[in-house]
């Protein structure tokens, strides 16, 4: 293997060797074996073998081994399957046919092949066991033809297996297929949604952040929206932050379910007022994608008649400014929304666009109506770095809220936003690296390291606090 990696002595002659060790009883001999056969496929997969015992019938290197690799993901050693469900993907980038990487995705296949290796043990058995009766169990004539063995539902059965490792090893594998081949998108992202439920966190994650990256431009059904917000409500930082990474990306599949999902934005921002500026962003998205079915939302997200007055709602509700930003930035795909908007909304506009200009679209340059001038008293201004620092001790108070396991994460970012504090005024210098010092060791603290480390910090927190107090000003 070694010598494999350094692309010495690759040839398809050790093929059958390493086709035999694949039976070996020692699960690190099949590891090898496995690995081995994976490097002949990635460095000379054009090469020609034979196809199974028969010497009559060929085929190309990387087919074969990729069946070989895939029946590997039913082996007995978890670290087996593990190492087998992430060279699946891998080999799919060198050129496997098709048709069978068609066959990891397919349950009616697995569902066949576990029906055929029943049949297979039952035929096995002696007299003994005479009391197993298998006349409910089926196999037509077309499946006969399909070996018990190789891509049949490999992926299916990976996402499926009892250890974490092995079902995000095959989410991993999802990718990599999802990158080589678009026509398995979509089948690809029904599968891993379904992973949102799984029971380990760390495999959730990664089917969020995976699907983060291959939905753009995608439409989720109402079921697979549903998935999302039993999540987006979850403690974990993480986790939320994946959801509104996908819902940026993604489109709705009908308005019902996007209102929905506005509701539950609304309450997550309510719930955790530190995923606001998150949360405000995934509505920008959400309106520039789905801008047809907020035009008719409009009833349900604002208060609005077609000739009656209406109380005009108060601007600082949060729900009312994720209305705004949702049907604005719907409105710059969708002109129809302008023409019946209150006359309450231009000038919450012109408010919204001074306070938050990048979550705020400028409809200006796309409509001549005067209502959307912004009014040059209100310029817009770049906040100083003293109203930064100023917002930095504000949110540090929220940090008691959190989850053990999010405040880990949370101290790191006040220390980071208090570096760029720093870097910005060289009169607020002393003071934010002092406390960025300070969230530092508390990072140390909740992550559970060396005291050594905490204590290292704490010195240098001492000097940095006798040099802040030397520089103010006696009173």
């Amino acid at each position: 293997v070694d010598l494999f990696k350094c692309k010495v002595g690759l040839n398809s002659n050790y093929y059958s060797s390493f086709v035999e060790c694949l039976q070996d009883y020692y699960a690190e001999v099949r590891l090898a074996a496995c690995e081995a056969l994976f490097l002949l496929g990635i460095n000379i997969p054009d090469s020609i073998v034979p196809l199974g015992l028969s010497t009559d019938e060929s085929s190309k290197l990387i087919n074969e081994i990729f069946r070989l690799i895939c029946d590997l993901t039913n082996d007995e050693a978890k670290i087996v399957r593990v190492q087998a469900m992430k060279m699946i993907g891998k080999l799919c980038r060198n050129g496997v046919d098709i048709n069978l990487i068609h066959q990891t995705l397919d349950k009616k296949l697995l569902r066949i092949t576990k029906k055929k290796a029943f049949i297979a043990k039952v035929e096995q058995l002696d007299s003994e066991t005479d009391d197993i009766t298998v006349h409910d169990v089926t196999v037509d004539a077309q499946s006969a033809s399909i070996t018990a063995i190789g891509p049949c539902g490999a992926l299916i059965s990976g996402l499926e297996d009892e250890y974490s490792d092995v079902r995000a090893a095959a989410i991993e594998s999802c990718y990599e297929i999802s990158c080589c081949y678009d026509a398995f998108q979509s089948k690809l992202v029904e599968y891993i949604v379904s992973m949102f439920d799984d029971d380990i966190e760390h495999v959730r994650l990664l089917a969020m952040r995976t699907l983060g990256k291959i939905a753009r431009g995608r439409v989720l059904s109402g079921e697979q929206v549903l998935s999302i917000l039993t999540e987006l409500l979850s403690r974990s930082y993480d986790i939320r932050s994946a959801l509104h990474d996908i819902l940026r990306v993604v489109r709705i599949g009908d308005p019902d379910t996007l209102f929905k999902l506005f509701h539950r934005l609304v309450e997550n921002i309510q719930r955790f007022k530190t995923d606001t500026y998150s949360v405000l962003r995934c509505l920008r998205e959400l309106g520039q994608n789905n801008s047809a079915f907020i035009a008719l939302l409009l009833p349900k997200l604002l208060p609005m008649h077609s000739y009656l007055d209406v109380q005009e709602p108060q601007f600082s509700k949060i729900d009312h400014t994720c209305a705004l930003i949702l049907v604005l930035n719907a409105a710059l795909h969708h002109p129809s929304i302008v023409s019946v908007l209150p006359d309450y909304v231009f000038r919450h506009y012109r408010y919204l666009r001074t306070k938050e200009p990048e979550l705020t679209p400028n409809l200006q340059t796309n409509f001549s109506d005067v209502k959307f001038e912004v009014d040059a008293s209100l310029s817009i201004t770049i906040p100083s770095s003293h109203d930064a620092f100023e917002r930095i001790l504000k949110r540090s108070e929220q940090s008691q809220d959190l989850h053990a396991n999010d405040r880990q994460q949370f101290y790191r970012n006040l220390a980071a936003e208090l570096h760029k504090v720093a870097e910005m005024d060289v009169d607020l210098l002393a003071i934010s690296e002092c406390i960025s010092l300070y969230y530092e060791i508390r990072y140390f603290e909740q992550g559970g390291n060396d005291v050594l480390e905490v204590e290292k910090y704490a010195k240098v927190l001492q000097s940095r606090l006798l040099e802040v107090a030397q520089s103010l000003p006696l009173k």
